[in-house]
This record gives C-alpha cells, structure tokens and sequence, in this order.
C-alpha cells in the first residue's frame, strides 16, 4: 500500500516537472515573439524616420524571357508625292548612241516585217513600216545593212556606198533577159542585182563614184574606182558613163564607157552579127562593145573558157570567185 502510494507521488511529481517546462517553453516563445516584433517595429520605424544608411544597390539581375508580340499597328498615312526630277542631258556622245540605237530599232523593225516576192525575176523586197523614217541615202558611213531609203527603194548599204551587184558562189542565175536586169534579182544577203531602173533613180546626182571590188580564187583583192558614174534612163538602153580610173584591179572598164546595156534578149551591142551577152558573158547582161574586157554578170566559176566573170586586166580571162560593184554620190 505504502509502496502504490509513493510511486503515485513519483508520477505526479514529474508531471508536474513536465508541466513546469512546458510553461517556461511556452513563456521564452511569447517573450522572443515579442522581441522579434518590436525590432521590426523598430526597425520599421528607423527606415520611416531615416536612421538607418541604406545599403548598395544589387546587381541587375539576368533580363527574363521576352513577352508575346503585340498587336500590328495601324498603316500611317500615305505620304505626299515627290516633286519630279529633270532629266539629264546625255552629252553628245550619248545623243549619238541613242540616235544609232533608234535607228538599229527602226531597222530590225523593218527586217522582221514579213518579205513578199512578186516573181522568181524580181528582187525579194520588204516594204518599209514608213519610208519617210529610213535614211536619205547611204551617205553616213555608219549606215550598213539593208536599208529601205526615203524614196522607198530597198538597198544594201556598206560603209557609205550603195551596193548594186554582188557574185560570191554562183547562188544566183545570172542568166536573165532585159526585164529581169531592168527590176533586179537574187537576195541582198547573197548574190543580186539591184536593177537598172533603181540604179538609175538613185544615180542622178551627177556627182557620184563607182567602185568595183575584185577577189580571185586564190583570194587576192584588187579594186577599180571610177568617178562621174551614171546611167540613162530605159529610153537610152540604161547607157554607162565613167570618168577617170584609179585602184590597183587595172581599167577594164573604160572600154563599156558610153555603151548601151545589153541582154540576151536585147541586142544592143556594137557587134555586127551574134549577140555579145551570148557569145562572151553567159548569157548575163552588160554594157558591150564589140565586145567585152569585162563580163561581171556572167557564168560563176573558176574556168577559162569563154562566158565565165573577166575583168581583162586583173586575171585575164580567167574566171573570178567574187565580184562587188557600188556606187555613192557626194
């Protein structure tokens, strides 16, 4: 009994040991909650009133991610137009550029038109978008090609000079009567006749110069200038007239000089019996005598027996690969 009664004792006891400590426990906390409280207090109260030094500014902290892209705004107003510029002169060598590059238009402008041929004895000829824009005559040197002049007559122009009749390869028939040679044949890219007539018109000045061009077959050039050339008209047989020679093909030319034009079918040479354009050119016409001591129009090919292209002079009567006739009036 007496031993229930002590370990009764024993337990209150340290219950009420526990109990104390818990208390004291309890009353530290209050007491540091409050200290806590009244230093914040204080310290809040020092920063209103300023008392204590503010410490240095951080570092920048690291920039964070961008944010969504706004809406687009709205489009500004349209602004008032510029005032036009002048435009600027090209000088004279630019005037000369654009003037050759108007007339190289002008040109592919009238190549590109559609061709007509009218018989296989004529020549093939483009009329002209508008004959009033093409050149007065070959005169400029920088002129070359075909070139429809102002009169409307279709030409071949090369450095100056109007070219009229030209054999390279034996292309073209040669072999034609009067009205063939009086209207031209053959193409101006390869072997042709201007015609007569043509001829003619575009002669007239009386003060123009004829120059033929001369290659054999071993390709050496020689060459024959003639001044004061011109023809008559079809009433007087289209009759050659030359003046004084110069070059270095030798004058077999002269001898044709004031001779009528003749055709295998128009017989207006000086010989008494046959026809010279027959007999000596081929059948090609040509302005003979009795007869020739020089047949341009005549049979292609590197020959020499009688009816092949002469030109006395150069190669006797050996035939020659290429001929070139032309003429230009100051």
């Amino acid at each position: 009994m007496v031993n229930e009664t002590t370990q009764v004792s024993v337990v209150n006891f340290e219950i009420m040991k526990l109990s104390s400590v818990f208390i004291l426990l309890a009353f530290f906390r209050t007491l540091v909650s409050s200290q806590q409280c009244r230093q914040v207090t204080v310290c809040n109260d020092d920063m209103i009133n300023r008392d204590v030094t503010k410490g240095d500014k951080g570092d920048v902290g690291v920039p964070g991610k961008a944010g969504s892209r706004g809406l687009k705004g709205e489009p500004g107003e349209i602004g008032q137009k510029g005032i036009q510029g002048k435009s600027c002169s090209l000088g004279s060598f630019g005037d000369k550029l654009m003037e050759k590059l108007t007339r190289l238009e002008e040109l592919l402008t009238v190549t590109t038109t559609p061709s007509t041929t009218t018989t296989s004895s004529t020549i093939t000829t483009t009329p002209a978008v508008d004959p009033t824009a093409g050149p007065e005559s070959c005169d400029a040197s920088s002129i070359n090609g075909v070139q429809t002049l102002q009169s409307g007559d279709q030409v071949l122009c090369e450095d100056g000079w109007i070219v009229f009749q030209r054999r390279i390869d034996g292309s073209a028939d040669f072999q034609r009567n009067w009205n063939d040679y009086k209207s031209g044949f053959g193409q101006m890219t390869g072997e042709f006749w201007l015609g007569l007539d043509t001829i003619y018109r575009l002669a007239q000045n009386g003060n123009c110069r004829l120059k033929v061009e001369l290659w054999d077959f071993d390709d050496v050039y020689k060459y024959a200038n003639y001044n004061g050339f011109s023809i008559d008209d079809e009433s007087n047989l289209y009759r050659l007239h030359i003046g004084s020679y110069s070059g270095t093909a030798g004058d077999s030319l002269t001898y044709s000089n004031n001779r009528p034009f003749t055709t295998r079918d128009r017989d207006n040479d000086e010989k008494s019996a046959g026809n010279c354009a027959e007999e000596y050119g081929g059948s090609g016409g040509w302005w003979y005598g009795h007869c020739r001591l020089s047949t341009l129009n005549a049979v292609w090919g590197h020959s020499t027996s009688r009816g092949n292209i002469e030109w006395l002079e150069f190669k006797n009567y050996e035939g020659l690969k290429a001929t070139k006739m032309m003429f230009r009036c100051d």
